[in-house]
């Protein structure tokens, strides 16, 4: 199985993320950061980024 990382668990990152592990990737997902979201969750504090389990598991 191909293994791949995506760095960054912004807006893209995330749907890129579950995309490709719908297409039976091995998928890891690498965010330096404390929280999901990347800058839309920084400016926009007010807006929140809610992922699905099978992004976060």
């Amino acid at each position: 199985m191909t293994k791949i990382a995506v760095i960054g668990a912004g807006p893209s990152g995330i749907v890129m993320t579950k995309e490709l592990i719908e297409q039976g990737f091995d998928v890891t997902c690498f965010e330096a950061g404390d929280a999901i979201g990347g800058v839309f969750a920084t400016t926009y504090e007010n807006c929140q980024l809610t992922s699905s389990t099978l992004v976060t598991r």
